[in-house]
């Protein structure tokens, strides 16, 4: 089937590309606090880097880049203070840099209507109240990556997933055993199947055979 229907083209947001991230690494955020600009002493929030200037645009969120930490253990060193952040995503250096101070990185959910309302209010009548969004099933996939991270994800209760998370948790053992017991599980020992290099080299390759049209297109 594949040979004779094949699939053209790409996905264009096979990679999640549609909603960038605005990126920052710690050394800038460590040279805003020597400057003054930022204060150690309290949550260093996406809304105080937009309004400082430390980030000129803030659309979809900020990730957090480890490149400076060694700058932001220093100063976090010299004043003896841990440094706490609100981001929408870090990396895994980033956040070591940060607990390695004994900070941490907290994260909430918004969309991007409710994150302009939080860092731009000022665009919004008086009588216009947002409330916090409940994240969709993809979207909550996501953000518990996210936590096991290491990094304090707050979201809206989502009643569907929270309200039956052992039970899911119980799901998804039940289903792990089943493939593990199931027949002729050991051809495959681990899912999704390992794709390094180097793996496989040992089997036996066979020739796909050949597959021939059998009808005439017009």
């Amino acid at each position: 089937m594949s040979q004779r229907m094949p699939k053209r083209g790409f996905r264009a947001n096979r990679f999640n590309t549609l909603e960038p991230l605005e990126q920052i690494n710690l050394g800038k955020i460590a040279i805003a606090i020597q400057k003054g600009v930022l204060n150690p002493h309290e949550p260093i929030t996406m809304k105080h880097l937009f309004e400082s200037g430390v980030i000129s645009k803030i659309k979809f969120g900020v990730k957090i880049l480890g490149k400076g930490g060694d700058k932001l253990k220093a100063i976090s060193d010299s004043i003896n203070t841990p440094i706490r952040l609100e981001a929408s995503d870090a990396t895994t250096a980033a956040l070591d840099a940060i607990h390695s101070t004994g900070g941490n990185v907290e994260m909430t959910y918004r969309t991007p209507l409710t994150l302009k309302y939080y860092l731009k209010p000022h665009k919004f009548p008086d009588y216009k109240e947002l409330k916090d969004p409940m994240p969709s099933p993809k979207k909550l996939k996501k953000l518990e990556k996210i936590r096991a991270k290491g990094i304090e994800v707050t979201y809206a209760d989502a009643p569907w997933f929270t309200d039956n998370k052992e039970a899911l948790e119980q799901e998804q053992i039940e289903r792990l055993r089943r493939i593990a017991e199931a027949d002729h599980a050991d051809l495959l020992p681990t899912i999704p199947a390992d794709r390094s290099e180097g793996v496989g080299s040992q089997n036996v390759r066979r020739q796909r055979e050949q597959l021939f049209k059998t009808h005439k297109y017009i």
